[in-house]
């Protein structure tokens, strides 16, 4: 444990996320997070949830079809390290995250399959700029890009096809742009 007789000084941590997300779901996505932590000087650890809204994907056109697809969205946790190289006169964080989770899509126009759940699991990094000019409070912009790993696929029945099968009709893109608005909390 550290204490101040040590020269080391723990600092938690919880923020409110607005994330902006790029490649990920069918369009682009705006969406709730949160997170907790700790910064031991330099360092920060935090873990964190996120919420993307639902986004439609079409299916490809069948003949005889009607419009299908799903609306889908992502619901997942990470875990983040960050290292904080610059201190004054703003804060420059540089950071790695994992994130694992799910993609749930919910389909519309199929006979069978109306809702599907996909793994998702994706490692990022990213640069953010602090301001800690209202202590206890924090202002936290944060871009960089996440990398799915295995590009989780999204996947119907199509009982069009004789005999039925599942197709694939969404994947995520190979690479995704991310930007974070958070305003945090900090305490000892």
């Amino acid at each position: 444990m550290a204490t101040a007789s040590d020269g080391l000084h723990a600092t938690g941590l919880i923020e409110g996320r607005l994330a902006f997300d790029l490649g990920t779901l069918p369009g682009p996505s705006i969406g709730p997070g949160l997170a907790g932590g700790v910064a031991l000087r330099r360092l920060r650890a935090r873990l964190g949830a996120l919420y993307l809204p639902p986004r439609f994907a079409k299916a490809p056109a069948d003949a005889g079809q009607g419009t299908r697809g799903a609306a889908i969205s992502l619901a997942a946790s990470s875990v983040e390290g960050c290292y904080a190289a610059l201190e004054e006169p703003v804060e420059i964080d540089v950071c790695a995250m994992v994130e694992g989770g799910a993609l749930i899509a919910d389909g519309s126009g199929f006979e069978h399959t109306k809702r599907v759940v996909t793994a998702w699991v994706a490692g990022g990094g990213s640069v953010e700029v602090v301001w800690r000019r209202l202590d206890p409070l924090t202002l936290r912009l944060g871009v960089g890009g996440m990398a799915p790993f295995g590009r989780s696929r999204v996947r119907f029945q199509n009982d069009a096809l004789n005999p039925p099968e599942k197709q694939e009709f969404y994947r995520p893109g190979g690479a995704s742009m991310r930007a974070v608005l958070t305003v945090g909390l900090s305490f000892e």
